[in-house]
C-alpha cells in the first residue's frame, strides 16, 4: 500500500503496519519524503557487514591545543589557522574558535597508546564530506570545510562554519529550559 500523507504523526502511524509505505508531501515547502518499514541495523551490525576497522588511529607528532597552529589545503595551497579560543570539550574532542572566524575541532588522544579516539575510517570519511556542496539549504546544515593537519602532516581534525544558535539541549532537555530558550514551542507525545 502507498498512502499519501499530509502529517508525519500519522506516516509513522502507517509504518507500524506490516511493509506499507508511506509518501510525505510538505505543505509549506513542498518537499516530500518517503517512510519505509524498514528494520534499522546497529553501529555494530553495519561495521561487521562492511568490513570496516574500528582501529583508532596512532599519532606520532603532537596535537595542537590552544594558540597552535593547525594546517590545511585550500585549492591545493596549504594554510593554517591559529586554535584562539576553546569552545566546547567533549569525549571525543575539543572545539576551538581560530583566527579566521571559522570553528576547528580537534580530536582528543589517548595519551598511553597515542591513539586519536576516533576510528581509522573517520579521516577519508571526512574528505568526502569536505566535498559535498549543499544546494537546499546551506544556511541551516554546516559540513566539514577542511581536514586540518598537524605538523608531521596527521589529520587531527576539520575545520567548519561557526553557527549560530542555540544547543539542541534546550528543546530535548527539561520543560523548563525549553520555555524559558523557546516559548512558543510546543509538545505532544
Amino acid at each position: 500500500m502507498l498512502a499519501f500523507i499530509g502529517d508525519t504523526k500519522i506516516g509513522n502511524q502507517i509504518l507500524k503496519f506490516k511493509q506499507h509505505r508511506a509518501l510525505f508531501i510538505g505543505k509549506r515547502d513542498k518537499s516530500f519524503r518517503i517512510f519505509e518499514n524498514k528494520t534499522q541495523k546497529s553501529q555494530t551490525q553495519r561495521t561487521k557487514q562492511t568490513n570496516i576497522s574500528s582501529e583508532k588511529i596512532t599519532i606520532n607528532g603532537n596535537i595542537p591545543t590552544l594558540n597552535d597552529e593547525v594546517y590545511y589545503k585550500h585549492n591545493g595551497i596549504r594554510a593554517s589557522v591559529t586554535l584562539a579560543k576553546e569552545i566546547a570539550s567533549g569525549g571525543e574532542g575539543i572545539i576551538y574558535a581560530t583566527n579566521s572566524g571559522f570553528i576547528a575541532k580537534i580530536y582528543k588522544i589517548d595519551k598511553d597508546n597515542r591513539k586519536l579516539k576516533v576510528p581509522s575510517y573517520t579521516p577519508p570519511k571526512l574528505e568526502r564530506l569536505a566535498k559535498i556542496k549543499l544546494i537546499r539549504f546551506p544556511q541551516y546544515v554546516f559540513l566539514p570545510l577542511h581536514i586540518l593537519k598537524n605538523h608531521n602532516n596527521e589529520t587531527i581534525g576539520f575545520l567548519m562554519n561557526k553557527a549560530d544558535g542555540k544547543p539542541i539541549q534546550y528543546i530535548l532537555g527539561g520543560s523548563k529550559g525549553r520555555a524559558k530558550h523557546f516559548p512558543n514551542i510546543t509538545t505532544s507525545i
